[in-house]
């Protein structure tokens, strides 16, 4: 119910990742702002639904296509030119 802002980490993952191209938080749904990330990057983006972090447990209250839509999760969607998994971070397409 009260969600926080990644505004103080996504300055400390730019300053530490120089192959991130792009970063924002997720607040209107996946679908919407991966749009929005695609439009103002120039790229072109594919989800794979199953890499989805918590996949699991959400279907258990959602459906995928709710999933996807819903929005108000304050976490960082962004581009890069490297795989990051190793550092932690979720790929969940290209």
């Amino acid at each position: 119910l009260s969600p926080k802002s990644e505004w103080e980490f996504s300055k400390k993952l730019r300053d530490h990742y120089p192959s991130l191209h792009s970063m924002m938080d997720c607040t209107d749904g996946l679908v919407q702002d991966l749009e929005k990330l695609a439009i103002a990057s120039k790229v072109k983006i594919r989800v794979d639904t199953e890499n989805l972090p918590d996949l699991s447990v959400l279907k258990k209250h959602l459906s995928l296509p709710e999933i996807l839509v819903s929005g108000e999760e304050l976490k960082l969607l962004f581009t890069s030119s490297k795989d990051l998994s190793f550092a932690g971070f979720v790929k969940i397409g290209k």
